[in-house]
């Protein structure tokens, strides 16, 4: 079993870590998803754009593709590309970037580390991005030597530059159609991220991790599929009430939340407020806030994140 030890950065007794070896959690069925056909984007719905969330690399998209095309030609021809140096000037050298389609949903693939062979099985982290984003290559990367993909789902809607997963926002007051439109998007996503995740030989289950919308959708996941997903970390975000079960199933993943104080597109006390109503039913919630901050991830929540996913990881190495 790949070990997780501090010397090599993350990984450190997966089993332990992500559930493997152990009983398998039985699922209740699920209610039908929603056709988001549906669930119509308006043709005036604008409004604000989520910030960048992560923050985008400066290095070139196209460039970087470029670059993990040739390290693919080299392993097919029997040859190990160096590590460290990138294959063409100005490409980054420590990932390697892949993009792809799986049933609706365009996606970016970065994988970060020490690695052999690119598709050589590692831990899995899903990252998704807010309202009128995109999938890009990730400026903060998962620090570490032991290898972790890293799988960005693209919203399939169009808004403007970027897109959009959801057919209301938290700013319309339409509680109703927000949670019919983010079950529905929730149950198309997890069947996606489990096909990835066999796809690419995935040590164990998958985190998640999204900011603002890709928060909704990720306290979606943690709610409506508790055994599929090891943790959750939702940035500025919160769920409607009447998608949360009166109680929390053995085995559902915890939940490491943070807010900003001051966020007026979704209301700190709704972070709040879905945070206690969890903690009621069950759930194991971590939340915290930067006082100062709006609708963005700050610094401080940045690294308050990093310092919950660090405490999980270790903490579950140690158990």
């Amino acid at each position: 079993m790949l070990r997780w030890v501090v010397a090599l950065g993350w990984l450190s007794s997966l089993g332990t870590l992500f559930g493997c070896g152990q009983e398998k959690a039985e699922e209740k069925p699920l209610p039908p998803p929603i056709p988001t056909s549906q669930l119509p984007i308006p043709a005036d719905f604008t409004g604000p754009i989520d910030p960048d969330w992560p923050p985008s690399d400066p290095s070139t998209h196209e460039l970087n593709l470029a670059a993990a095309r040739l390290y693919r030609k080299a392993l097919a021809e029997g040859r190990q590309p160096p590590r460290g140096e990138p294959l063409l000037p100005g490409a980054r050298s420590d990932v390697f970037v892949e993009e792809g389609r799986f049933g609706d949903f365009d996606y970016l693939e970065v994988v970060v580390g020490n690695f052999a062979h690119p598709d050589e099985p590692m831990p899995l982290v899903v990252l998704l991005h807010g309202r009128g984003g995109k999938p890009t290559i990730p400026r903060l990367m998962l620090p570490g030597k032991a290898p972790i993909r890293i799988f960005i789902p693209r919203a399939p809607d169009r808004l403007g530059d970027g897109y959009t997963w959801l057919a209301a926002r938290t700013l319309d007051n339409q509680e109703q159609l927000l949670g019919r439109s983010l079950a529905g998007r929730v149950d198309q996503l997890a069947p996606l991220i489990d096909a990835f995740a066999r796809y690419r030989k995935t040590r164990g289950r998958p985190i998640v991790a999204g900011f603002s919308q890709g928060a909704l959708l990720t306290y979606g996941l943690a709610i409506r599929y508790p055994h599929r997903i090891a943790a959750a970390f939702p940035l500025a975000g919160w769920l409607p009430p009447e998608l949360v079960p009166s109680r929390a199933p053995k085995g559902a993943p915890p939940i490491f939340a943070r807010h900003g104080g001051k966020d007026d597109v979704v209301a700190t006390r709704l972070g709040v407020e879905t945070a206690r109503l969890l903690k009621t039913r069950g759930y194991e919630v971590h939340y915290s806030e930067d006082p100062s901050a709006g609708h963005v991830v700050s610094e401080a929540m940045s690294r308050g994140a990093q310092k919950d996913l660090y405490r999980f990881l270790f903490a579950a190495s140690e158990g």
